[in-house]
């Protein structure tokens, strides 16, 4: 957890164990409580010091994660198709929620390990418009997160829409009422 890590795994001595269940459960409260603890700023910064110059992705994402924080946005939504975008932005740990849009299960699925990234699969779109409608659509469908008007949602895609390996595109969306 202190190294950054998305996920943890049980050992098969752990897992098979006498006691299974309590030790899922002695994991899951070790991982919430350094978690809790973790020095979120900190890392904020030292993502920042060794990002790569001249990476798009990489000046993508920070910039993605500093908007977001600054305007105090309430998603981050990036599309994606391989998923590496929602990577690159989890990286800096912000704390504003990431919701990946994809139309692909297999990129759904890589996407569950992630930290703080939650992927909806919603079917191609043509556009980054229908796609912010779709999501917001998506969001609102979700218990855990419900959008109200006003909230800021910061976007990142590719331009042109719906080509795997070219986000290029970091824009700040505020939810209309008719979304809602």
């Amino acid at each position: 957890i202190l190294d950054g890590t998305d996920a943890v795994m049980l050992s098969g001595e752990t897992a098979s164990g006498k006691y299974p269940v309590e030790a899922v459960e002695m994991m899951k409260n070790i991982a919430n409580m350094m978690e809790s603890e973790f020095p979120y700023e900190l890392w904020r910064q030292r993502r920042v010091q060794i990002a790569s110059l001249g990476r798009i992705d990489e000046a993508i994402s920070t910039a993605c994660c500093s908007i977001a924080e600054r305007i105090r946005a309430r998603l981050i939504v990036t599309s994606t198709m391989s998923g590496f975008t929602a990577q690159q932005i989890a990286r800096h740990r912000p704390q504003t929620p990431i919701i990946a849009a994809s139309p692909l299960s297999k990129t759904q699925r890589k996407l569950s390990l992630v930290w703080g990234v939650e992927c909806i699969l919603m079917p191609h779109v043509s556009d980054t418009d229908e796609m912010i409608a779709r999501t917001i659509e998506a969001v609102n469908n979700l218990e855990s997160l419900q959008l109200e008007e006003e909230d800021k949602i910061v976007i990142t895609s590719g331009v042109p829409f719906g080509k795997s390996g070219l986000t290029n595109l970091v824009q700040v969306h505020e939810v209309k009422n008719e979304l809602v």
